[in-house]
Parts: structure tokens; C-alpha cells; sequence
């Protein structure tokens, strides 16, 4: 378990450092949508492990995974479900909301890496 904890803790810092150098990269609005969706999917997997941390069987689907993460390490449960909603629908996101969900999702992520650093 500790070797699970500090894979997830690197892996999440990992995740937020690739998310803040390839929004910065990125110029049009579909490489923000790829980066968003590409950013969601892969944290979901680390997400789910966490649950693990906590000694519980996480969820199969992402939106109950969602759920217990948010309940586990309080992250918005809002967001990551419009996240979700937006790539099921692959529905069309303006600039300014892709602007948004990426920088939310990655803070998100901060919060909950703080959090992992104190298990």
C-alpha cells in the first residue's frame, strides 16, 4: 500500500505538471478538448486507486468512482460528472469552458494531491 501511495501521489503530480504545460501548448480549441478528455480519462485510473488507499473496492463505472472519490478526498463531483457528460455527448465546448474545465480539473487534482501527500 505504501508503494501504491506514493505511485499515485507521483503520477498525479505528474498528471497536473503534463496538464499545465499542454494547456499552455495548446492553441486551438480542439487540442483543448483532446487534452481535457485525454486528462480526465487517465486521472479517473489514479483516481480509482486512491479509493484502494483508503482500504474500499472502488466502482466500475466512472460515475460511481466520481462519487466515492468525491466523498474520499472531497473533490467537486460537479465538475468531474460535466466532464464525463461533455465527453459521453462528445459534446461541442466552447474555448472559454474548455479554458475552465482545465484549469478546474487541474486544481482539483492539486487538492487531491495534498491531500494523498498526508496519507
Amino acid at each position: 500500500m505504501k508503494n501504491l501511495r506514493f505511485q499515485c501521489e507521483q503520477e498525479l503530480k505528474s498528471k497536473i505538471i503534463g496538464i499545465k504545460r499542454a494547456y499552455m501548448k495548446s492553441a486551438s480549441a480542439r487540442e483543448l478538448k483532446d487534452l481535457l478528455f485525454k486528462s480526465f480519462t487517465s486521472s479517473l485510473h489514479i483516481l480509482r486507486n486512491l479509493i484502494r488507499l483508503k482500504g474500499k473496492t472502488p466502482a466500475y463505472t466512472k460515475e460511481d468512482v466520481i462519487e466515492e472519490v468525491s466523498r474520499e478526498f472531497l473533490i467537486d463531483a460537479g465538475l468531474f460528472r460535466k466532464i464525463l457528460k461533455a465527453k459521453k455527448d462528445n459534446a461541442a465546448i466552447g474555448h472559454k469552458d474548455l479554458d475552465a474545465f482545465i484549469l478546474a480539473l487541474a486544481d482539483e487534482l492539486e487538492k487531491v494531491s495534498n491531500t494523498v501527500d498526508r496519507l
